[in-house]
Formats: structure tokens, C-alpha cells, sequence
């Protein structure tokens, strides 16, 4: 995990700086080392996300990849064992050479004990496998499993569907159809096309498709979400097992999860089972199962258990002090669906404490609605010392708003009218570029250029145009900031694109508006798409931070750390239940327990209603060591059971699956 700690000595001070988009920091030291927290909610916003649980590395704990439309595979693993919160382990678990909105899935497709992850991307099945059990590093080995046509937008899921021995492959796409594909073989890596999955009442476009046993009748059901806002639930024709009759098709009540993508584990170990829904804005919601075998009724938990500032797409941030605390206000505009362009309410977070990274969410910011695509920004142009707000909206022209006398969380409307001629879209940052006393407003336009204006004199509201276009970089939709990074005196200029990624420029001299393009670290930081960048000492170490809002919802953080960068210690854990192999299993599950040496280990497995099976292991831990045992699980009835490990008063578990 990417986690930045640092002692911090002194009393809260004033951030006077959030007042100003740029300060000298004088001598202060400033490495150019930039280091990118991804906890404490900064973490790079998401769409589309397409979750799956699995515990990669064996160390009893749960990990979260999560897929979207971006390349990368996100990794986020459960706080603690048997906990239902997760912490982001790394931002880019896995790069893909495309990627297209597919969940990945982690089987055993041949059999060598080691774990393969089978993801779709550009219509074809891609096979990774892991160099070694349990390393959580996974190689391509096959671009284009079984030469299978997977269709664009495609999910998979993997198993015995009628218990003939063999494992099914179904594809779940943009298609009007769900693909069935059997092994050839036990661990065969060739497929027969077999006839589309059955359906009573056909899912949704771009579903994907999740079978399980939810009710251990020892028939599946299966949870479709698609490009509706609700998910499905069928249940599995007892005579024909390739055909699904629909149950529901608003499942526990769920209309607002555009684009659902379903996975299902029992987190916490309390025989209930927990679901994990992928939306299309982003954010991963967490249900729990109402009592075991439970077919609907499940309710949220959890809105988002990523953790992230991801409140959507394509919308836009600032940061500021607005009460002259020492703490950050952030200000996110919220628009959870591409589609909905209605303004909605500015929510509020604010940092904890000067200095911290943590933050609290105080709500709404009142009075202040933004839409799709609009952008805001937060100056006191006419130094009052009452903040002004202005919005670019998307019909065109730029509204200003003033703080409220003695109320630093509220705002009014001053002119709806400010560049009345300015249109849409348009990021405004304010500055004195050239050092003459008089502000200057920098407009970045969505096709690239940027346009200059300046006030007509000193503290004045009034603007007047100095050049169309100032600059024109390459790229488009800019968003730009300045700071003197380095204190040499000379301004940086930080230009974010609609491509995510951030130029550095600097001044050619402190009194003029010339900037030329710098090689920097600063250079290889990028967001997904739409970059915002801003710059704060966020944790008052005395070296500027950098702060990136994206088009996806996320605000990421990237400290300049110096090169005297200290981590925590790794965490180390006494009892450990390894994942089990394989999943599912039809014959014998292979269990791993790492324990120290104490008292005496006890192993069992129970279905899902709490009731042991019968398979219990006790396990001499008279020495500190690893045991393996295998546990029979032929006979019992296919569906999810839970393997619980407890040594004293320790106890760790995991849901297994058993097949056929």
C-alpha cells in the first residue's frame, strides 16, 4: 500500500495560502519526489467498476480487483480478517493491453495449481496465469483463449453448469445473448460452442451474468445486471440446466445500479453472504444477505466500500479554507450518471485536522448547485476577505457568487452574467501572472486553446479580455494552476488535459506572462481523464503537494516527499488461512493454515446456514510451522460453504465453493 506517514511538530496554523493560488515557500526544501497516496479516500475515480473477490496472495485476507473502462486493474484487500472495509493495495494490479469494461475471474483452467485469471477484453477471452502460488503476479499466456468471439463489454463466468464434470464458459456482452462454451476436457484449454444460455425473459444488454446456489436447493441461481438501472434474479430449470427462469426482475428492490456487476463472499464470516455491486458511476455498493438462503430482501450496507472520493463522472472540484481554520475544504460536484444533467448539490468534506490526511464529510455546501460538465472555481478576486465562486455553465456564460458575510458555508449570487459571452465548457483560474497588481483570469476552452483576461485595475471585479488565445497547448479541455513550486521566484504553471495527463511550465521571468515547457517528475502524473490539478502544502511539511481531480469522480494526491521517505513496518499476522484450492472443488480442497505455536488448531466447514458438515481437522501447533490437509468434500451438495480456522481466541474464514 501506498501510504504516506509523517510526524508533524508545531500548532495548527492558518493556511493562508488556499486564499492565494500562489505563495513563495521561500528556501524550504522541495525534492521533486512525488508519491501518490492512495489511502485515506485519494485514490483515482473509476467508471464502469466490475468487481470480483479473491484472496491473491494467501494471507487470509480478501482482496477486491476491480475492473473499469480504464486499462488498469485496480487491487483493494479487507482491512482485517472477517471485516467488511477495504483498503486500496495498488492502483494498477494489472495493466491490460485494452481493456473493455470486463470483470476479471480467478479459476483453475488446467489444473497445475497455480491460479489463472481469465479477463475479456477487445472480444476475445485473455488467459493470465500467476508465476507461483499465491505471488498475486499474474503473465499473460494466451491473448485469444479457445479463439472464442467474446463480444464487446463482455463478463464471464466459469463453472459446471450441469454437472457433467466439465466447466462452463458463459459471456454475458453488449450482445443480445449469453454465450455457453464447454471444455473440451478436464483442464482442457480448447472449448466447445454450445447452444446460448435459455432465458424465460431475456436479462438486459451488457449483463453480467453470476451463478451461485444462493438457497443450497442444489439448483443455481443467477443475478444479471445490465444497462438497466435494477438486476435480475433467475433460477436454474431443473430439467433443462442451460435455461434460467426469471424470478424478479427488480431484485431486493435495486433501481439505481446502472450497469451492475455482481460478486458474492460471506466477508465477515457470519454465515450470511455479502454481494459487492460494480456501478456504472464507479462506485462498488456493499448488501448483505437478511438470514441464510435468503433469496431477496438484501440490504445496502454500504454505498461505496472503494473508499474513494468517486462521486461520479465528468464533474469538477476546488479546494480552499473556507473558514480560515487551518483545515481544507473540499468542494465535489456530484453527478453519478452521464445521462442526468440535472445541477445537484455541492458536497462538503473537510480535512480532519491542519495537516492530516483524513477528511469528514459535512454534507452539502448550501445554495451551490452544478451539473454535468460544469466547472467551479473559488478566489477572493477583489480581496475582501469574502471568498468569490464562480460556475462555467454548460448553457454558457460564468455565474459569481460572494460568501455570506460571517457565514463562511453559504454563497450569493452576485451576477449570473460574469463573461456573460464565454461559452461552454471553460476551467477559470485566477493569478497575477505578470506581478503588475492586477489579477489575471486564465480560461481553458474544451477544443485547447486558453484565453487571457485581466482585471481593469487593483482588487477590481471587472475583467477585460488581453488575449483569446494566450496559449494553445496541444490536447484539449485544460485546466490549468499556478504555484511557485521550487521557490526561485518564477511561477509554475501546471496544465491538466482531457487525456488526464499534466504538463510542467515555468516562467521565463517573475514579471512576465511567458511560459516554456519543463522535463519533470511532475510530467508522470496522470488521472484517468479531464485532469484538475491544484497545489497545497498539504500536510505542512513545508514542500508543495499536488492535488488532481479527474473526469471519473476521483481526487488523487501526490506528496513531494524528499528523498528521506519513511514506511510502516508490514503487518504480521499469527493465525493465516491460505486460500483454498481448488474453487470449486468436486473431490478433496486443499487448506493451508500458517499458525504460531500455541494452542492446538481446529478446522471445520459449514453450509451456509451455520450447520457443520461434519468435516472437522484438529491440528498439533505445538511448533510454529505451515499444515496442509485435504478435506473430502465429494457427496456434499454443490454450493457455497464456509471454512472457519480458530486457534484460542483467533478465528479466521473463508467461503469455499463446491461443485460437482
Amino acid at each position: 500500500m501506498k501510504q504516506v506517514e509523517r510526524a508533524h511538530g508545531g500548532t495548527a496554523r492558518r493556511l493562508l495560502f488556499t486564499l492565494l493560488l500562489f505563495l513563495s515557500i521561500g528556501a524550504a526544501a522541495n525534492g521533486q519526489y512525488y508519491q501518490e497516496v492512495e489511502d485515506f479516500g485519494w485514490a483515482r475515480g473509476i467508471n464502469f467498476a466490475t468487481p470480483t473477490l479473491v484472496d491473491l496472495d494467501g494471507n487470509g485476507l480478501l482482496d477486491l480487483v476491480v475492473g473499469s473502462d480504464d486499462p488498469g486493474l485496480g487491487r483493494w484487500e479487507q482491512s482485517a480478517a472477517g471485516a467488511t472495509t477495504f483498503r486500496r493495495i495498488e492502483r494498477d494490479f494489472l495493466t491490460p493491453k485494452s481493456n473493455d469494461r470486463s470483470a476479471p475471474i480467478f479459476v483453475d483452467l488446467d489444473g497445475d495449481d497455480r491460479r489463472d485469471m481469465l479477463l475479456a477484453n477487445a472480444s476475445r477471452v485473455n488467459w493470465y496465469e500467476e508465476d507461483a502460488p499465491g505471488s498475486a503476479r499474474y503473465e499473460l499466456i494466451d491473448d485469444h483463449l479457445g479463439g472464442i468471439d467474446a463480444g464487446s463489454a463482455c463478463r464471464i463466468w466459469f463453472g459446471d453448469l450441469d454437472g457433467d464434470g466439465l466447466q462452463d464458459l458463459l459471456i454475458g456482452s453488449a450482445q443480445s445473448y449469453t454465450q455457453r462454451h464447454i471444455q473440451s476436457s478436464r483442464h482442457g484449454l480448447t472449448f466447445t460452442k454450445a447452444r446460448n444460455i435459455a432465458y424465460a425473459f431475456w436479462p438486459q444488454y451488457y449483463h453480467a451474468p453470476l451463478l451461485l446456489d444462493l438457497d443450497g436447493d442444489g439448483l443455481l441461481e443467477m443475478l444479471a445486471g445490465g444497462q438497466d438501472w435494477n438486476i435480475h434474479l433467475y433460477r436454474q430449470d431443473a430439467a433443462v440446466r442451460d435455461s434460467f427462469i426469471l424470478v424478479t426482475d427488480t431484485w431486493s428492490g435495486i433501481t439505481d445500479a446502472e450497469n451492475a456487476v455482481c460478486t458474492v463472499a460471506d466477508l465477515d464470516g457470519d454465515g450470511l453472504l455479502d454481494l459487492l455491486v460494480g456501478t456504472k458511476g464507479g462506485h462498488v455498493r456493499h448488501y448483505r444477505q437478511p438470514s441464510p438462503a435468503a433469496l431477496d430482501g438484501w440490504t445496502m450496507q454500504h454505498e461505496n466500500v472503494l473508499g474513494t472520493w468517486d462521486l461520479g463522472m465528468k464533474n469538477s472540484a476546488a479546494i480552499v479554507d473556507l473558514d480560515g481554520d487551518g483545515r481544507l475544504d473540499i468542494l465535489r460536484s456530484e453527478v453519478p450518471f452521464e445521462s442526468d444533467e440535472n445541477p445537484l448539490p455541492v458536497r462538503h468534506f473537510r480535512q480532519r485536522q491542519p495537516g492530516s490526511y483524513t477528511q469528514e464529510n459535512l454534507g452539502v455546501l448550501a445554495g451551490i448547485t452544478v451539473g454535468i460538465y460544469e466547472k467551479f472555481t473559488v478566489h477572493d478576486i477583489d480581496a475582501d476577505g469574502r471568498l468569490d465562486l464562480f460556475i462555467a455553465r454548460l448553457r454558457g456564460g460564468i455565474e459569481h457568487y460572494r460568501q455570506r458575510e460571517g457565514e463562511p458555508f453559504l454563497f450569493d449570487l452576485v451576477t449570473n452574467r460574469f463573461l456573460p459571452d464565454v461559452t461552454f465548457p471553460a476551467f477559470l483560474c485566477f493569478a497575477d501572472i505578470d506581478a503588475n497588481g492586477r489579477l489575471d483570469m486564465l480560461l481553458g476552452a474544451e477544443k485547447g486553446g486558453i484565453a487571457r483576461y485581466e482585471a481593469d485595475a487593483a482588487n477590481s471585479t471587472t475583467f477585460l479580455s488581453v488575449s483569446s488565445e494566450w496559449m494553445r497547448p496541444s490536447g484539449y479541455q485544460h485546466a490549468l494552476c499556478f504555484h511557485d513550486l521550487d521557490g526561485d521566484g518564477l511561477l509554475d504553471m501546471l496544465l491538466g488535459d482531457g487525456g488526464g495527463k499534466l504538463r510542467h511550465y515555468e516562467q521565463a521571468d517573475p514579471h512576465t506572462a511567458q511560459f516554456d515547457l519543463q522535463q519533470s517528475e511532475i510530467s508522470t502524473i496522470s488521472v484517468p481523464q479531464r485532469a484538475e490539478p491544484m497545489v497545497f502544502d498539504l500536510n505542512l511539511d513545508g514542500r508543495p503537494d499536488i492535488i488532481v481531480t479527474d473526469g471519473h469522480g476521483g481526487i488523487s494526491l501526490f506528496i513531494d516527499e524528499g528523498p528521506n521517505t519513511v514506511r510502516p513496518p508490514a503487518r504480521a499476522i499469527a493465525l493465516q488461512l491460505r486460500a483454498p484450492w481448488p474453487q470449486p472443488a468436486s473431490d478433496l480442497l486443499q487448506v493451508t493454515i500458517d499458525a504460531a505455536a500455541s494452542t492446538p488448531v481446529r478446522l471445520s466447514l459449514s453450509d451456509i446456514l451455520g450447520r457443520e458438515t461434519g468435516l472437522v481437522r484438529d491440528v498439533d501447533a505445538s511448533a510454529a510451522t505451515s499444515h496442509t490437509l485435504a478435506l473430502p468434500v465429494r457427496g456434499l451438495v454443490p454450493g457455497v460453504y464456509m471454512l472457519r480456522v480458530t486457534q484460542g481466541g483467533n478465528m479466521v474464514s473463508r467461503p469455499v465453493i463446491v461443485g460437482r
